[in-house]
């Protein structure tokens, strides 16, 4: 078992900031379990990653919370299973690992050893950090831009994985992202949706979704306070969901800014008792953005695309 730590999250800040709170520098979001030639990417978390190696079974990665009721009867996710898919479990079997390099360990003793260089020396870190996980960004830079694979009745989807860890300078999944979110919202008469519980988005992405060139129709669903998952916590985290709400407020000060209240709609997601922790994107092109008509591109990932 390995337990990653964020090397933005040290010295006085590491002191000050309580548990939870804490979780606003940086957090291990990976949600990916691999099984033999099967990839689950899950919305759901459980405790810390495992990092035994592919053929015992499963290799998963997931950010540190309880496997509690709630996980599996009351609260409204999504995940994706994709079937023998080879190249795609030995990608993630191999970005966890690499992960579980960087990370604490957690010894059968209970001893807690920690990785050389430990997070705390940035300075020596980041390279380290970079010289991991740069190679797995590049390889799919790279296929990203080779020809999509033949498309017929067995084979009519591409998919590939992006890596992301910004305090070391790797923001592949930002750029990929940005890059989905000005193509995909220029067309007209197409629609997208947008899912964050946690609604915090980065000022580019926003500026994206607004730009005078965005025509698509764009719903953006988030968790209403109730259905956030830091509603009812004691402490500091118990002002999350507020916290939250302004945020949406403040983006949608800008969506009005910009004159888009037709294209652009906010929904808050409420069910009494349940909470929401769907992320994604999804989106219809031109002529067949009506309810049931099928996605034509999509983005399955742990971020909430925010700051």
């Amino acid at each position: 078992m390995s337990l990653f730590h964020t090397p933005l999250l040290r010295g006085a800040l590491k002191t000050l900031l309580p548990e939870r709170a804490n979780e606003i520098i940086g957090v291990q979001h990976i949600k990916a379990v691999v099984s033999d030639d099967d990839v689950i990417l899950t919305g759901y978390v459980t405790n810390s990653h495992n990092t035994c190696r592919r053929g015992a079974l499963t290799h998963s990665s997931t950010r540190s919370a309880n496997l509690s009721d709630n996980y599996f009867t009351n609260r409204q996710d999504r995940y994706i299973v994709l079937r023998n898919v080879p190249q795609l479990a030995s990608f993630y079997d191999d970005l966890i690992a690499r992960v579980a390099d960087l990370s604490f360990r957690l010894e059968r003793d209970g001893a807690l050893s920690a990785p050389t260089p430990q997070p705390s020396d940035i300075a020596r870190y980041a390279p380290k950090a970079l010289e991991l996980l740069g190679p797995l960004a590049s390889a799919t830079d790279t296929a990203a831009k080779s020809p999509p694979p033949r498309h017929d009745q067995e084979n009519d989807t591409w998919v590939f994985p992006t890596v992301q860890l910004a305090a070391v300078g790797v923001r592949q999944d930002q750029r990929v992202t940005s890059t989905v979110l000005q193509s995909l919202s220029a067309p007209d008469h197409s629609a997208m949706v947008l899912s964050s519980p946690y609604f915090n988005i980065t000022d580019d992405y926003r500026d994206l979704l607004l730009s005078p060139h965005a025509r698509a129709h764009c719903t953006v669903v988030t968790a209403s306070p109730r259905a956030n998952g830091f509603f009812g916590s004691s402490g500091a985290s118990g002002y999350i969901p507020a916290a939250y709400v302004l945020m949406e407020q403040r983006f949608l000060d800008a969506v009005s800014k910009a004159h888009k209240e037709s294209h652009v709609v906010v929904s808050e997601y409420t069910r009494s008792g349940w909470s929401f922790h769907a992320k994604g994107l999804w989106w219809k092109p031109p002529n067949e953005s009506t309810d049931g008509a099928p996605v034509a591109a999509t983005i399955i990932g742990s971020s909430n695309l925010g700051a």
